[in-house]
């Protein structure tokens, strides 16, 4: 840390001047990366997993016994906090369930507010060396309470081709996995990107490209 005691007022605007970084190679490799998933879609995907984060996979979806050896690998302490917070989770957002009142704002004239769900959502949920499982939480049971449809889950696996223990119970705890919902077996397409900030440049990128509604941040 540098310490800047009684600085000339003239040098105050570039001291608070906040760092600027160039992303423009960043976004050129995501863009090439999309590109190439959308030509070629799962057989790039795992390619890429292979490149960035040496997993060689044979598959895209999480199969029944990785779930139930994930069940059983978390400590019970932990698997109880999960299933705490899921409650938790779910009677916050339950109780934003209801209906609003019809306001007549001229003779003959009602106007309401209506809340529709996202029919199709996608949820990226960082994996690695920091693998977010709260995410899956506050993104998933929210999503199946409003009543989306289709919800696809997505996150890295490590070097071995495992999805983290604690992700996987926490999307079974979501009810997600009760009958293995979209796990991504061949690319799906969807109309909301939820994950955690920071954004990602791809989960930008295909925002604006791609025409999704919004990438929602926790």
């Amino acid at each position: 840390m540098k310490l800047i005691i009684n600085p000339d007022r003239r040098d105050w605007s570039k001291l608070l001047s906040r760092p600027e970084f160039d992303n423009s190679a960043i976004i050129s490799t995501v863009q090439t990366v999309l590109d190439d998933v959308k030509a070629r879609g799962d057989q790039a995907l795992k390619e890429y997993e292979q490149k960035f984060d040496k997993a060689s996979l044979d598959t895209l979806s999480v199969s029944k016994a990785e779930i139930e050896e994930a069940c059983l690998q978390l400590d019970e302490r932990l698997k109880n906090a999960i299933i705490t917070a899921k409650t938790n989770i779910a009677k916050f957002h339950s109780a934003q369930i209801g209906t609003l009142p019809v306001v007549e704002t001229t003779k003959g004239v009602k106007c309401w507010q209506k809340g529709v769900a996202i029919e199709k959502v996608g949820l990226y949920i960082p994996g690695g060396t920091a693998p977010l499982f709260s995410t899956v939480l506050m993104l998933a049971v929210p999503a199946k309470i409003a009543g989306c449809k289709d919800i696809v889950l997505c996150t890295p696996p490590d070097s071995n081709g495992n999805v983290n223990p604690a992700i996987l119970f926490a999307a079974k705890t979501a009810e997600m996995l009760a009958n293995r919902q979209k796990v991504c077996q061949d690319l799906c397409r969807v109309e909301l990107i939820c994950q955690p900030v920071p954004y990602t440049h791809a989960a930008v990128l295909c925002q604006s490209l791609h025409n999704f509604l919004s990438v929602a941040p926790v």
